[in-house]
């Protein structure tokens, strides 16, 4: 499968087209940077206290932090991340990269967390426990991607994957340094897997980590 990366729009003459918000679909963190911005001018508070009453509290993520400062301690439990910082070579560096300063990022990524909280939140935003039904009916709206990753469609901040066999599962991954998380399960939430690996090492018929996750989901959900 292919590899998820930001579609570009080519610009050269005569490739222009206007797009339309119903039907086309590009990923871009930039809209989630975006999105924690209007909501701290609209609530008046800071992104930090809202992420926390109400996505953190109301399904009890005990090892989830908001972003707040540069602290990149995270609480409880929780695996390491390694990498070689993108060196292909065989006595590449390994660096420990599980405590890293995110809030560079802010709303587009800057949550340190654990498998467990993300199943605990997927069945919660799934299962329709965070977002009244007309908010969440929205969010399962979706359009086909292109360029990303294969057999997927994208709403509002999840993406639908159809596996061979027809079944359909929502949710989400993501990547940084070394470490990929992929949460999907079923739409009602009461089925869920989460995996993290470290991509720096996939190899042979698993030679992205999609692939690998992709395999998972064949041998959990098929």
């Amino acid at each position: 499968m292919d590899l998820p990366r930001s579609p570009g729009s080519p610009l050269g003459q005569g490739s222009r087209r206007q797009r339309s918000p119903d039907t086309d679909w590009g990923y871009s963190d930039t809209n989630y940077i975006l999105t924690g911005m209007l909501i701290e001018a609209a609530t008046g508070a800071s992104l930090h206290d809202e992420l926390r009453r109400h996505i953190i509290e109301p399904p009890a993520l005990t090892s989830t932090s908001p972003p707040h400062g540069s602290a990149p301690t995270i609480e409880g439990p929780h695996s390491r991340h390694y990498t070689t910082l993108f060196d292909p070579s065989p006595d590449a560096v390994i660096h420990d990269a599980t405590e890293l300063d995110f809030s560079m990022f802010g709303a587009a990524g800057g949550m340190p967390s654990t498998a467990g909280d993300l199943h605990r939140f997927f069945a919660a935003l799934l299962g329709g426990r965070l977002l009244r039904p007309v908010e969440q009916a929205e969010m399962f709206r979706t359009v086909p991607t292109r360029n990303w990753i294969a057999h997927t469609g994208y709403g509002l901040g999840i993406s639908s994957v159809t596996l061979p066999s027809g079944i359909s599962l929502w949710g989400m991954g993501g990547a940084l340094f070394g470490s990929w998380t992929y949460t999907y399960g079923t739409r009602d939430g009461c089925h869920t897997l989460v995996a993290n690996v470290n991509v720096d090492w996939t190899h042979g018929d698993w030679t992205d980590p999609i692939g690998v996750f992709t395999d998972l989901l064949r041998a959990e959900f098929e």
